[in-house]
């Protein structure tokens, strides 16, 4: 979004720069140089030397400004860019390096599961067998009990 804004400023500064530094232009300027006294050969203004130096400074003066805050609003832009890429970079190795702890939690679950599955079936098999041993164990035991006296 910043970058976007950014654009926009640029933009604008490159768009009132020319329109500040070039003035709407209907047809080719005319020059002439003329000594106090002559008559102009075209109607227009008329400028002594140190407004034309004034004029042609304060051209090349905005052209210059213009220049320096382009320089600056690319650098700045450059920055933001830059601060975005890396934060970028930056959440990327963030989520994966989340997403290879939560495959290594799950892989651990899924381990804990099958142990508990085959311990449970042990423990199920063996307790049936304990119990249908005793049982019959015990069976014996009073029929035996039974057929001596």
């Amino acid at each position: 979004m910043k970058l976007k804004t950014h654009l926009g400023s640029l933009l604008l500064i490159l768009f009132s720069s020319n329109s500040i530094s070039f003035p709407v232009a209907a047809s080719e300027g005319k020059f002439t140089i003329l000594e106090e006294g002559d008559p102009a050969p075209f109607g227009g203004a008329l400028f002594d030397i140190q407004a034309t130096a004034e004029i042609i400074s304060f051209k090349k003066y905005m052209e210059d400004s213009a220049s320096e805050e382009m320089r600056y609003y690319l650098e700045q832009m450059g920055e933001a860019y830059r601060v975005e890429t890396e934060t970028s970079k930056l959440e990327i190795q963030s989520l994966t390096d989340e997403n290879a702890l939560l495959v290594e939690q799950n892989k651990e679950l899924q381990r804990a599961f099958e142990l508990k599955s085959r311990t449970s079936t042990l423990m199920f098999a063996g307790g049936l067998a304990l119990g249908m041993g005793v049982t019959i164990g015990f069976t014996k035991l009073v029929l035996t009990a039974v057929s001596n006296n």
